[in-house]
């Protein structure tokens, strides 16, 4: 499977990003509908390739998600090491690449051991201040890991009630590392 043109260089940015040695967590910032999920399995994908005994965590807040995440994983990666984390879905399954529901994980984050990569597939619903499911989790394996590095993936890179996800002292997300606009998407 291939990556649209503005999907490839959303990764490719988000690699120059890293390998330009930034330290912060960076966000993707795609509108609703522009592959997502593709471009999450993609970051899995190429992190394991090249970081082999790396351990990462897919998180979000739906169900609908996190079987939309694990499904483009297995699409794009059929040997993929995925597991399902979630209540509502029935499955506890950890694995190199956990795709979890932010309500079942904040109960045990211990569970999922030392994390090299977080990312939050609807990064907006992490508040701006330090409270809340994603704050419990990041701060637990951040614990586990101080190297711990968190990915978000949203289409409104800001919160109503925080501002942009990238300001303020209690902000998890650092910058933005791409940026897909709608008016090119609609044009081609």
């Amino acid at each position: 499977m291939l990556l649209r043109d503005y999907q490839q260089a959303a990764i490719d940015d988000l690699w120059a990003y890293f390998e330009r040695g930034a330290k912060g967590n960076p966000l993707i910032v795609m509108p609703t509908g522009s592959g997502k999920s593709l471009c999450i399995a993609e970051v899995c994908r190429r992190a394991i390739a090249e970081h082999a005994p790396a351990r990462l965590l897919v998180v979000t807040h739906r169900k609908e998600l996190i079987e939309q995440d694990a499904a483009a994983i297995r699409r794009l990666w059929p040997d993929a090491p995925v597991g399902i984390y979630s209540a509502g879905l029935g499955q506890r399954q950890i694995r190199q690449v956990t795709v979890g529901g932010i309500q079942s994980i904040v109960k045990k984050p211990h569970l999922l051991g030392e994390v090299d990569l977080t990312i939050v597939d609807e990064s907006h619903l992490v508040p701006t201040y330090d409270q809340g499911m994603y704050r419990t989790v990041i701060k637990a394996l951040q614990e586990a890991n101080a190297s711990l590095r968190v990915l978000g993936f949203t289409a409104t890179p800001y919160r109503l009630s925080g501002g942009k996800l990238t300001s303020g002292r209690d902000r998890i997300f650092t910058s933005i590392a791409h940026e897909v606009q709608i008016l090119p998407l609609i044009e081609a």
